[in-house]
């Protein structure tokens, strides 16, 4: 993918205006702004992809692929809505522990967790990317002890037992959301400048031709 710089220089191009000009007669319907605006949200999506991948956080999958984004024209506002779970900021700040000693605004109250919990880590442990065998884990003194105890039961133990390890010891946070917005949009502002700018000289060049027509 390109960076902004090199996806800005692209449509600020003279070809990208040549084409615009010979072929419209009005405003074009993505005109460079939004454009931009769209530019900037999948550069934006792609850093906090990766860095949630790299941080080796989550592992089903889900946040990585709830986010996405919309923009809107609002007569001569644009609006850029950027979607995700509802429970990305605890991956992104993290949650502190109630032995932890995080610096997050989010904090576990009580050590042991509740069922709720202790079935979301259950879930977690069949269809996460690093799935968990619960057969593998033994139980009692000896291999019969543990074959002999329930696998259902086996699983929640282990679920309740991962699940108060967390509560206990916080989440650390990722900073994924926080560093990919910094370093996406530290620019915006100058950009869009520019963007507008470019925005003006095609509406004087679709106005120039409108009147040479009638």
């Amino acid at each position: 993918m390109p960076s902004i710089a090199q996806a800005l220089a692209k449509l600020l191009g003279g070809d990208f205006l040549d084409t615009l000009g010979d072929e419209q007669t009005a405003a074009p319907k993505l005109n460079t702004v939004e454009a931009m605006i769209a530019l900037y949200a999948e550069e934006f999506i792609n850093k906090a992809k990766d860095n949630l991948n790299a941080s080796n956080t989550t592992q089903t999958g889900k946040l990585e692929s709830s986010i996405r984004f919309e923009t809107k024209t609002l007569g001569r506002s644009y609006k850029l809505t950027l979607f995700v779970a509802d429970y990305y900021d605890y991956i992104n700040q993290g949650v502190k522990g109630v032995k932890g000693s995080q610096n997050t605004p989010y904090k576990f109250k009580f050590i042991n967790p509740s069922k709720t919990h202790v079935e979301a880590i259950r879930k977690w442990m069949r269809e996460g990317r690093k799935k968990i065998q619960v057969s593998d884990i033994k139980y009692g003194k000896t291999k019969q002890e543990s074959k002999a105890i329930d696998p259902v039961k086996k699983e929640r133990q282990l679920a309740y037992l991962i699940a108060r390890s967390i509560k206990r010891k916080g989440i650390t946070g990722t900073g994924f959301w926080t560093k990919a917005f910094d370093s996406t949009f530290a620019d915006f502002g100058q950009q869009m400048s520019k963007a507008l700018g470019e925005d003006i000289k095609i509406d004087l060049r679709n106005m120039v031709k409108r009147i040479k027509k009638k």
